[in-house]
């Protein structure tokens, strides 16, 4: 992990830390497992909906401690709770330069960083969901994670991407962006076949769909440096333009999920 001394610092000063709470906040992920006593770790939360963090008093420091990480206590949407004494632990799978979280005072930057979010029955955290850029820069910048547990009642969960921005407003109605379901039971991600064209998806021209590649688009769709140099591949919706719903797709794809994946300019 990266040392920030002087942001985490500044932070304490002007930010509220992670506390615990005792009720569920509207808005929160809400952390549960696919079946009842057992399956995988689940998240209800839109991932469609960008998290925005909000200038600090340091130029080029932009933080927020929405949304947090509950729970879910009733059993529905393909969501039930998890047993008393479930230890949950989250984990950074991939991220962009200058996204951040911290919990508990730990800062999450990397990928492989860990951080417990709670015990049940107790489970409710705030992260602080931060952005370290250059003064004057703006945009979307992706977070891929996933959740696992203590025990060997629930499997890990598939990677979730959550987008921090600093850029407030945008358009009235925001077109939504697929989240990755880990109810979902998963199927092999395509891999190009010897002697085939590029594999549409495949930004990184590594032979086959990864989480990698998902993080690449979302970058790319972020105006950040990303190993989408040619869009062709990284279009994958085919609508002309490298956008977060084609990152989250790819994202899919490698998850084993339903994705959409049309790159017509792929030739």
């Amino acid at each position: 992990m990266r040392t920030l001394l002087t942001f985490r610092i500044a932070a304490l000063l002007v930010a509220l830390w992670t506390t615990p709470a005792q009720a569920q906040h509207a808005g929160d992920m809400l952390v549960g497992s696919s079946a009842a006593g057992g399956g995988a770790l689940v998240i209800d939360y839109d991932f469609g909906a960008k998290i925005l963090a909000t200038p600090n008093v340091i130029p080029g420091f932009f933080s927020t401690t929405d949304p947090g990480f509950d729970v879910v206590l009733q059993a529905g949407s393909g969501a039930f709770p998890l047993a008393s004494g479930t230890t949950v632990t989250v984990e950074i799978t991939a991220i962009a330069d200058g996204a951040q979280m911290q919990i508990d005072g730990t800062t999450l930057d990397g990928v492989g960083d860990r951080a417990v979010i709670g015990t049940m029955p107790t489970i409710h955290t705030h992260p602080q969901w931060q952005l370290i850029l250059q003064q004057g820069a703006s945009g979307d910048f992706p977070v891929a994670f996933r959740l696992t547990a203590d025990s060997g009642t629930y499997a890990a969960s598939l990677t979730y991407a959550a987008i921090i921005t600093n850029i407030e407003g945008g358009p009235a109605t925001a077109t939504p962006t697929p989240a990755l379901d880990a109810t979902t039971t998963p199927t092999p991600a395509p891999t190009a076949t010897p002697g085939e064209g590029r594999l549409c998806g495949d930004a990184d021209a590594s032979g086959r769909i990864t989480v990698t590649d998902g993080v690449n688009v979302l970058r790319a769709a972020a105006g950040l440096s990303s190993a989408c140099t040619d869009p062709a591949p990284c279009d994958v919706d085919g609508n002309g333009a490298v956008t977060v719903t084609d990152g989250v797709n790819v994202l899919r794809a490698a998850a084993g999920l339903a994705a959409n994946l049309q790159c017509f300019d792929l030739e």
